[in-house]
């Protein structure tokens, strides 16, 4: 009697790997721009707040600085749509001299 193959013999074929999505995306897609933009500054201000306390935890206190800008959706915010150039005077209605 044979037993099935195993899903690590070479003659079955191997299933695709399915891509993990980090926790950065996983907080994008549950949070959105204006959430991550929340949780930002909420970050930001524990930073401050703990900073003028004057508790520094060894320098880790840095380390909410840096979530917060690692946080804070900095390509949400699309450039300013430049408006249309002036237009040309008109030189055909003119008279010449």
């Amino acid at each position: 009697m044979s037993s099935p193959a195993s899903p690590a013999s070479p003659a079955s074929p191997a299933s695709p790997a399915k891509p993990r999505a980090s926790r950065a995306a996983i907080a994008a897609l549950l949070l959105g721009a204006y959430g991550r933009a929340a949780a930002a500054l909420l970050l930001f201000s524990a930073w401050m707040g703990l900073l003028f306390a004057g508790f520094l935890f060894r320098g880790a206190l840095h380390l909410l600085l840096v979530g917060a800008a690692l946080l804070f959706p900095w390509r949400s915010f699309a450039p300013p749509v430049p408006s249309a150039p002036p237009a040309a005077p008109e030189t055909a209605d003119r008279p010449q001299d």
